[in-house]
């Protein structure tokens, strides 16, 4: 028996690293992508949910085009160069997407990781299905057009 109390550092430790990661995002605002813009309630900006945040990051990466605005970093956003030349296996494309989206959605610190990644044709676009896993181990589903 020992005179010192029993504590479960590590447990203590990713709480307060996740109370740190969380304030770190600041605020995120309500954006309503139908219409394009972002959404008030008495003239005010209405703030999201941390769930809601992480959706709106996922909505927003799969629309911003790399490189096109100086505003993001170089390595933000979906390159869909390859998308448009049907001379290309659908296979190469799925598997390309699936890199880029993995590799894009994973640099969030509350995203862990993407499952049962698919992604199929209908007419003139492309479609992306996958489940985010965050790191509170909640599963948000996907279904988002991708061709812009």
């Amino acid at each position: 028996m020992s005179i010192f109390p029993i504590a479960d550092i590590s447990l203590l430790q990713n709480e307060e690293i996740q109370e740190e990661i969380e304030q770190s995002l600041g605020k995120v605002y309500k954006f309503d992508f139908d219409n394009n813009k972002y959404l008030l309630k008495d003239g005010k900006l209405i703030e999201t949910t941390k769930t809601e945040a992480i959706q709106q990051f996922v909505r927003w990466t799969l629309k911003t085009i790399i490189k096109k605005y100086k505003i993001y970093d170089e390595d933000y956003g979906m390159d869909y160069s390859f998308v448009g030349y049907r001379n290309l296996p659908f296979g190469f494309v799925n598997s390309e997407l699936k890199r880029q989206i993995e590799e894009q959605l994973t640099t969030h610190p509350l995203i862990k990781s993407i499952l049962n990644y698919k992604s199929y044709r209908e007419s003139t676009s492309l479609y992306v299905e996958f489940v985010l896993v965050t790191t509170e181990n909640e599963n948000l589903v996907f279904n988002e057009s991708v061709v812009i």
